[in-house]
């Protein structure tokens, strides 16, 4: 039960993404459309998607060249409570981090930054790994 409550809000908070970076398939809203569309559209859209994906809540913010332009919250923090989502609410990333890492990464392999071929090692320095019976050394993209 929390496995797939947790599921759903991943999918929300992917279908969410998407839709501000690609643009609105069913809106004349799209991402370089001002924040002021972005908000109207949200605010009409996105309760029916909580409702759609029983998910209780939710906090988005809209960034603009690394500054904030934009931030609202829906929803609930908290069900049982009926405690109001906040901007300022404090929500564990789950999942969604390793699908924003992955982009990140590849933004940085289309600027040729980094090599994904390359053991990650190399790119932290001051970072120690702890000891281990596994070998550091390899890429690991070499075993798969």
């Amino acid at each position: 039960m929390i496995r797939e409550a947790y599921l759903k809000y991943f999918v929300l908070v992917v279908v969410v993404c998407w839709l501000s970076i690609t643009g609105w398939s069913h809106s004349s809203v799209v991402a370089q459309d001002s924040p002021k569309n972005f908000k109207t559209y949200l605010n009409g859209n996105i309760t029916k998607l909580l409702d759609r994906y029983s998910v209780p809540g939710i906090s988005i913010a809209l960034i603009r060249s690394g500054e904030l332009v934009w931030s609202s919250a829906y929803g609930y923090a908290n069900i049982k409570q009926k405690k109001e989502m906040t901007v300022d609410a404090i929500c564990r990333t789950e999942s969604i981090s390793k699908s924003v890492t992955a982009w990140g990464v590849m933004k940085l392999v289309e600027k040729n930054l980094i090599d994904l071929d390359a053991p990650a090692q190399n790119y932290l320095n001051d970072f120690e790994w702890p000891e281990s019976r596994y070998r550091w050394k390899e890429s690991p993209s070499e075993d798969c």
